[in-house]
């Protein structure tokens, strides 16, 4: 096999999200050229994915110093490691820089608009995805985007048209099933929610996100399942997943265990950049049924001390959203 044929054969795996695969054959092209770029690149690419972020930083920075023609990849590479780490801002910065040597490069973008939309910033989410579909206005994942950003401004019928379209749904069957099961979720249609996660499964069964959204709902409709199902995902999930994974067991620990002070300290370790609105939904409603149940028992020093924490909890909210008002569909996964 030739050597062009082998780097499409690693790019073919990596592009088919079989990592483990592209990242050895990367390590084989490695082995008889140490300064094999692309090979390098998708190194980087897969160690990234494996959470050895340093490993992966420190092979783009040296390939940023060698391959100058290519700084623009390396940059967006960058920041999604950035962006995995919830370094929202930085990862913008990379993006932008990326962009700044590309011109038209849709993936940083793509990256830009999930950034902005993760720090609720709709405006400048809304710029970033216009300027992506100047490059491809019919990219599956452009798409996706703009029906997740619909989704988060409430025009959840205006998502559903969107999706509607069966030209996008041959090319991501399963994340379009799943987007669609977000915005009914969004519209309060529990059950079709519910069946369009499960059909994202039978498409790919890694789609993680599926899980998670089913997994909210069984930690009300099947806890007893529900707990096997947290174990499992716990081993697998990185970075904002694994924190919405976080969200969903403290909920569960107070909802159903009703130990309201160990789902407030399950929380509690979830890191600040990963506060999202489930996050503050979930322990503004544990922090009200804490008030409640402890003044039921006359535990007034307790029931006060809880009630000052749900009003720091709301100036935050207050700041961070521009009111305080929290809905039931708060208590989904922000995703």
């Amino acid at each position: 096999m030739g050597y062009v044929t082998i780097t499409s054969s690693m790019w073919d795996m990596y592009n088919h999200r079989e990592y483990e695969e592209a990242n050895k054959v990367a390590e084989q092209l490695i082995t008889i050229d140490s300064e094999n770029v692309e090979a390098r690149y998708v190194k980087a690419l897969c160690l990234t994915r494996f959470d050895e972020d340093d490993e992966a930083k420190k092979i783009l920075d040296n390939l940023l110093e060698e391959n100058a023609d290519n700084a623009a990849r390396y940059y967006y590479a960058l920041g999604r490691i950035q962006k995995k780490q919830g370094k929202y801002n930085k990862a913008i910065e990379l993006y932008k820089t990326a962009i700044l040597n590309r011109r038209r490069y849709l993936s940083p973008y793509r990256e830009l608009a999930e950034c902005y939309i993760l720090m609720d910033n709709i405006s400048d989410a809304k710029i970033a995805i216009e300027n992506a579909k100047k490059i491809d206005e019919s990219n599956v994942f452009v798409i996706l985007l703009e029906a997740r950003l619909l989704q988060k401004e409430d025009c959840a019928d205006k998502a559903i048209e969107l999706l509607e379209n069966q030209s996008i749904f041959e090319k991501e069957p399963a994340q379009i099933f799943f987007r669609k099961g977000r915005v009914f979720d969004q519209l309060g249609n529990k059950e079709q929610a519910k069946e369009c996660y499960i059909r994202a499964l039978d498409y790919d069964s890694k789609t993680y996100d599926a899980k998670l959204c089913l997994l909210n709902h069984q930690i009300i409709d099947e806890p007893l399942t529900a707990e096997e199902e947290m174990i499992a995902l716990k081993n697998v999930l990185r970075g904002k997943r694994k924190f919405i994974l976080t969200n969903i067991e403290a909920r569960y620990v107070g909802y159903q265990k009703h130990n309201e002070e160990k789902a407030i300290e399950i929380l509690d370790n979830v890191p600040k950049n990963f506060r999202d609105k489930q996050w503050y939904a979930v322990k503004r409603q544990l922090l009200e049924n804490s008030i409640r149940k402890h003044s039921l028992a006359k535990r007034d020093i307790l029931a006060n001390e809880y009630t000052k924490e749900l009003k720091k909890l709301d100036d935050v909210v207050e700041q961070k959203y521009g009111n305080i008002n929290l809905r039931e569909v708060d208590l989904l996964p922000d995703m």
